[in-house]
């Protein structure tokens, strides 16, 4: 498999001088096209930077992130944002729905922005695959919290994107609803042969990832 992303001694520096803070020390990385890789950690340990480094929502300090073989570090603001609305998908901790549309809305919506024609049957299609095809008329104050991270979950994957990026997808969620939203995540990315990242303080989550990392002090290793 190809390359989709690579990284070359990325690194991470907050402030100057005596002030420095290295959240990130220099590291290079290659995500093959439609593996699954899990970056376990503390909270603090620097993962989340890591993961907004590769996804162009940071700019590293020093070293480049290569997206398909284009340094998306070079990128302007608007290359960028086009870039992640057309090609990159993200799932939060928290879920970040728009409480005035409904589920089949929010889930239409980086569609809109990223101005792609979809169907409601593509729409339908993915709710069915997440478990929430009952719900697509309903609001977000009217879903369980698992639910509501099901529903953002499609909204990240309605543009088809070849990577997704998920920070704690599910640091909101008791085991039970942790265990199934994980599970309709990693059958939907197999399906779709989407490059998964995440990172998470849960090392139970995906039992067998392609690739598993422990960050700590702002070091990748790889287990």
């Amino acid at each position: 498999m190809d390359n989709i992303l690579v990284t070359n001694n990325i690194s991470k520096v907050y402030g100057e001088g005596a002030n420095a803070v290295t959240a990130l020390h220099p590291l290079s990385l290659k995500v093959r096209s439609g593996s699954i890789h899990v970056i376990l950690g503390k909270s603090g340990s620097g993962k989340t930077t890591l993961l907004h480094l590769l996804a162009g929502m940071d700019k590293p300090s020093r070293g480049t992130v290569q997206f398909r073989g284009q340094d998306i570090s070079s990128l302007s603001d608007v290359q960028l944002a086009q870039l992640r609305g057309a090609k990159y998908g993200f799932v939060f901790q928290f879920f970040h729905l728009v409480p005035e549309l409904s589920v089949y809305d929010n889930i239409a919506l980086p569609a809109i922005f990223a101005k792609r024609k979809v169907t409601p049957s593509q729409i339908n299609d993915l709710a069915a695959s997440l478990g929430i095809l009952g719900k697509v008329r309903f609001f977000p104050n009217e879903l369980s919290g698992g639910e509501k991270q099901r529903v953002a979950i499609a909204r990240a994957m309605i543009n088809e994107p070849d990577i997704l990026f998920a920070d704690e997808p599910t640091g909101n969620l008791d085991q039970q609803n942790s265990n199934q939203v994980m599970d309709l995540l990693l059958k939907l990315c197999k399906r779709n042969g989407t490059t998964l990242i995440m990172v998470t303080h849960n090392e139970s989550l995906v039992p067998n990832p392609d690739f598993l990392y422990w960050m700590e002090d702002g070091k990748l290793k790889q287990l």
